[in-house]
């Protein structure tokens, strides 16, 4: 085999080894896997373009090209007259991927020769200003023998993604490529002792290793079974230049995942994205098919249906939007079913946690409420399901959906005040069947790690032990974290990942949702951190080199660190809050009791229905869908009263197009917010349809017929509230502009209201 220290005609090694000599050698040997790969293992240039399967946007062509990039970057800076400057940034990202084997054999050979004539001419100890944009420019002091090695790790990093792709396309490799040279490459070829010798020259030095990166959770008394559901699609979706939610953050968060291993912790899926028939259980038919039809090209056609369903500001169209839609949706929808078919014991999908979208009407960057769409899958199976929602915002679209049940509680914790989306107050408790049912713990700005635990798990022990639910759905939304672009509360990583811990211990099926997050390092950093806690590990703090490796600058740890911001949370006023919320827990009455009754399949269900199928062995694009295949379990008269029941699907559809019987439609509480800071006093969109609230009325009410949609009062009056007995969260409840509002026309409403009066 010709080396490509053969072709540039120079000699294997200096005779006098030094740090440089050492590193020189080292670098050789990881670029010489490259030419390797090209020589020995690649047949074609196709080979070179095909997209990687589970790793987003990868291809091997893509791979060759930046494992040369931080090698020719620091080679052009120290080739330069002092003062010497480097910069990463000046690469442009996902630079166009080789697509020849020979031009990308040359450029190795290359970059070898220049190594070979530039660096036995330098000194390791060299000073450099490494410059950072995070998003200000940044400078650092650094030398080159330390920036020589980090090239070298980035290139191992690269070469461990090739390995991946190799085996996608059944590509056999050498054993030892891809393996960091404090492994097998260094060892086998050069020599235990020499290698040991240049840690402790460079020490501390970064690695990209993470196996020794991981270690059990303290106390896990037993493994849980974990499913982790990614489409790669997902970061490929844009809102528009300048707005703050990017799905970037999910893809982020996934590289962090799988470069810390966590893929040998648990079972990675990618879910059939949700039909417009399954997102139309909750959500009306108009609305979804609105959804479908818009687009950037098409948006001067849907002027009126923009303003009726609140798209446009916040919620901006974008090529795609569908799609996405359909993808978060999917991925809350399969996890909550494999929750209930006991196929795990947790489901993590973090492009779900929409939590803030109406039944028709979007709002807070979110169009379709994957929640809603989980948890009512989830109550097929399971009697009672706990909701609990840790964003900074309130889960309002959550809470209004299930405001009239017993057989959800949602419990949100968030700032409350001048603050999107204006709801949550602490006396909001739910009406009829779920008075009581539905908990706010209005928080104030920079609520710190101690403060937020105080309260968080007694408040969540008591629901635990009252309510008793069968299964929890957590929302994590990382905008309570400190430092986010759009949150004003304090919490830590570990803070906010304690949440998670505890919701765990107890042992309940659980569904983990991703939601608000607008500081994309914090938000990846976060829930890989929390997607380990899941798998009963705990990732160590050193950040392994990822395709997104230089946004973890400068410091490259997995942490979000508090800040030293005031807390105005006084305990005096939590204190006072807890106790109120539980109280209206207390008058819940306890966990209500739900008569389930099966429901047989169909006989195409049940003739795909094999119980021990493997479906890992079916291709994904022709496996019948796991929801599809479930017999159903209700309880006995709670679902809608359609005229195709059981006839077919997951749902009972309803036909959203009838008119209901009043048209009467519910305000909203408070006065609503634009997520990003505009004001607006009064409900949603106008026009937007009716709430959610007899729409799920509908589907979970056993024997409940309404014909009057119940409308809600942020003004209502609780018992355990009297004059200067909770000091309000703002300085002054905001108050309504006069409207006319609907009057009541069922007797029962009237009863169940008689005792909520205006203040």
């Amino acid at each position: 085999m010709q080396t490509a220290a053969a072709d540039s005609g120079q000699s294997a090694m200096p005779a006098q080894e030094t740090t440089l000599s050492q590193l020189l050698n080292v670098s050789r040997i990881v670029l010489q896997q490259g030419i390797d790969l090209l020589d020995e293992h690649l047949t074609s240039n196709d080979q070179l373009t095909v997209q990687s399967q589970y790793l987003p946007g990868s291809t091997i062509g893509k791979h060759l090209r930046h494992s040369n990039d931080h090698f020719a970057l620091l080679l052009d800076c120290i080739h330069d007259p002092p003062p010497y400057v480097l910069s990463y940034d000046v690469r442009i990202r996902n630079t166009p991927m080789e697509q020849d084997r020979a031009a990308a054999r040359a450029v190795l050979v290359a970059t070898i020769r220049k190594l070979e004539d530039i660096v036995p001419l330098a000194d390791a100890a060299t000073p450099l200003k490494l410059q950072a944009v995070t998003p200000y420019l940044q400078e650092f002091d650094t030398t080159f023998g330390r920036e020589l090695w980090f090239a070298v790790l980035h290139c191992v990093h690269h070469w461990s993604m090739v390995r991946v792709i190799a085996g996608e396309l059944n590509i056999k490799l050498a054993e030892d490529f891809g393996f960091a040279p404090s492994t097998l490459i260094v060892k086998r070829r050069w020599g235990k002792q020499r290698f040991d010798g240049l840690y402790e020259t460079l020490l501390p030095a970064r690695t990209n290793t993470m196996s020794h990166n991981i270690t059990p959770l303290e106390g896990e008394t037993s493994k849980k079974r974990v499913c982790y559901f990614f489409d790669s699609d997902i970061g490929g979706f844009h809102y528009g230049p300048g707005h703050p939610m990017k799905p970037t953050r999910i893809r982020m968060c996934h590289s962090l995942v799988m470069n810390y291993g966590l893929y040998k912790k648990m079972e990675i899926f990618r879910a059939k994205p949700a039909t417009k028939r399954e997102m139309t259980q909750f959500h009306s038919d108009e609305y979804i098919e609105f959804l479908n039809k818009i687009t950037p090209s098409t948006m001067n056609q849907y002027i009126k249906e923009q303003h009726k369903y609140n798209v446009g500001d916040d919620c901006p169209v974008f090529d795609g939007l569908f799609d996405y839609c359909s993808i978060s949706a999917g991925g809350s929808m399969e996890g909550a079913a494999r929750l209930s078919r006991d196929k795990c014991d947790i489901a993590i999908n973090w492009a779900g946690g929409l939590h803030h979208a109406k039944k028709s009407e979007a709002s807070g960057f979110c169009y379709v409420n994957d929640i809603v769409l989980g948890i009512l899958e989830l109550l097929r199976y399971h009697q009672r399901v706990l909701y609990i929602d840790i964003d900074v915002h309130h889960g309002d679209g959550v809470e209004e959906a299930f405001y009239t049940t017993d057989r959800v509680m949602t419990v949100s914790f968030h700032k409350y005040g001048e603050y999107f989306p204006g709801t949550g107050e602490l006396r909001d408790t739910g009406v009829l069947k779920g008075k009581n049912y539905s908990l706010n713990f209005p928080l104030r700005d920079g609520i710190s790690d101690e403060n937020y635990k105080s309260v968080f798990e007694p408040v969540i022990q008591q629901v635990m032990d009252s309510y008793d639910p069968s299964a929890i759905v957590l929302q994590c939304g990382t905008d309570s974290l400190s430092g986010d672009k759009l949150g004003c509360l304090n919490l830590s990583m570990r803070g906010h990942a304690n949440c998670v811990k505890f919701v765990k211990s107890f042992n309940r099926p659980l569904l983990l949702l991703g939601g608000g997050g607008y500081t994309m390092r914090n938000v990846s950093r976060a829930w890989a951190y929390e997607t380990g806690l899941a798998a009963g590990v705990e990732l160590g703090p050193e950040i392994p080199v990822n395709e997104y490796y230089e946004y973890f600058g400068p410091d490259y740890e997995l942490d979000v660190k508090a800040s030293n911001t005031d807390d105005l949370n006084t305990p005096a006023y939590l204190e006072r809050v807890k106790r109120i919320v539980m109280e209206n827990l207390r008058q819940g009455g306890g966990p209500p009791s739900v008569q389930m009754s099966d429901i047989p399949a169909l006989p195409i269900d049940m003739a795909l229905d094999d119980p021990n199928e493997d479906e890992d062995l079916i291709p994904p694009d022709t496996r019948r869908h796991r929801r599809l295949l479930d017999s159903r379990r209700q309880a006995d008269g709670e679902l809608s009263d359609s005229d195709d029941e059981g006839e077919g699907g997951r749902r009972d559809h309803a036909d959203h197009r009838k008119p209901d019987s009043t048209g009467v439609s519910t305000p909203t509480a408070g006065r609503k917010f634009g997520i990003m800071g505009a004001a607006s006093v009064g409900g949603g969109a106008a026009g937007a349809g009716p709430s959610a609230h007899t729409t799920v009325a509908r589907v979970l009410e056993a024997g409940s017929k309404m014909d009057v949609e119940t409308p809600r009062s942020s003004s209502t009056p609780t018992p355990l509230l009297s004059e200067g007995d909770l000091e309000m969260t703002v300085d002054e409840p905001v108050k309504e502009e006069e409207t006319d509002k609907p009057a009541l026309v069922a007797d029962d409403a009237r009863k169940a209201e008689g005792d909520m009066q205006v203040d």
